[in-house]
């Protein structure tokens, strides 16, 4: 399905096409922020196994998160 954003009546034939697909919205909206949750988890986790098998080294293993995160420490 091809969709054009700046048009209303191409919005429209998008909605009536999914409506009469019978798939529900909620299961593409909870998948697409549910990958990037497990993504997200697959970094951290792999962050926490560098730093332990690098603990000693004269290396540092950094990660980004969000800065609202809450009970983040730096240990």
């Amino acid at each position: 399905m091809e969709l054009d954003l700046s048009s209303m009546a191409s919005l429209r034939n998008i909605a009536a096409k999914y409506q009469s697909s019978g798939l529900p919205l909620h299961v593409l909206i909870y998948s697409s922020i549910y990958a990037y949750g497990l993504s997200k988890l697959a970094n951290i986790l792999h962050a926490n196994e560098l730093a332990r098998l690098l603990k000693g080294a004269a290396t540092t293993c950094y990660l980004a998160l969000n800065p609202r995160a809450k009970g983040v420490t730096s240990n």
